[in-house]
């Protein structure tokens, strides 16, 4: 048994998309997404611990808060321990 501090991932847009320096809201469905390790899960090694405890399991249970912020921290997890 383990937890997480929140977030382990941060998201944000590789480049503002080309253009004026005004651009459209639309412009940013098209433009790149990149996900790095938040810095406190960094700090406190998350990413590190999390793949060593799952290692040598077969199966993965989650518990996590019933809201859209747990369900995405959720699938954070899931991405790293694969």
């Amino acid at each position: 048994i383990t937890c997480v501090v929140g977030h382990i991932l941060n998201t944000s847009f590789d480049q503002k998309p080309a253009g004026s320096r005004q651009v459209s809201p639309e412009a940013y469905f098209e433009t790149p997404i990149v996900k790095s390790i938040e810095t406190l899960s960094d700090k406190l090694r998350v990413v590190d611990h999390l793949r060593a405890e799952a290692s040598g399991c077969s199966h993965l249970c989650l518990w996590l808060d019933c809201d859209r912020e747990g369900e995405n921290i959720g699938f954070e997890v899931i991405s790293l321990v694969r």
